[in-house]
């Protein structure tokens, strides 16, 4: 019984057993370029606008981040290029700053990106187009809330 009919046959059979759907995803968790800050949220709402609206989502509280931009390099240097920054006044409401851009280092374990921005590092986790960390803010949840509160920020950038 012949199982192979002609050295076509063959070839076919070698090239189809080569072929994954691995290949045609190589770049899914690819950190190289733009990466568009998207979603800002704590774990407890407040009113830092005064607008005697609660909400947990920073979007919806302050204009400062909604041109963030994270470009991450091949030479493992990157720039944040926010534009604002922020800070907290005294009766607990935002105040928007301009800053100019921010460079960091930064090197990829599996999944995980460590972004350091010399007097801070964080964590970010890389799934397909999104990456995602979580700040804890503290600070701001004590000022705010009281003594002992905690709370996280979690930030959502989509790939450009």
């Amino acid at each position: 019984m012949k199982f192979f009919r002609s050295p076509l046959s063959v070839l076919l059979i070698i090239l189809s057993l080569s072929c994954s759907t691995n290949n045609l995803d190589e770049d899914t968790n690819t950190i190289i370029g733009n990466w568009k800050l998207i979603s800002l949220k704590l774990e407890h709402e407040y009113d830092f606008n005064n607008d005697d609206i609660y909400s947990n989502d920073l979007f919806d509280e302050s204009d400062c981040w909604r041109n963030t931009i994270l470009i991450f390099n091949e030479d493992g240097t990157g720039i944040l290029n926010s534009g604002y920054t922020f800070s907290i006044t005294a009766s607990g409401y935002f105040a928007c700053y301009e800053i100019d851009s921010t460079v960091f280092d930064w090197t990829q374990e599996d999944d995980i990106i460590i972004v350091d921005f010399g007097n801070l590092r964080s964590r970010y986790a890389i799934q397909g187009k999104q990456l995602t960390t979580v700040t804890p803010m503290n600070e701001i949840a004590e000022m705010i809330i009281g003594p002992n509160e905690t709370d996280n920020l979690t930030s959502v950038y989509i790939k450009q």
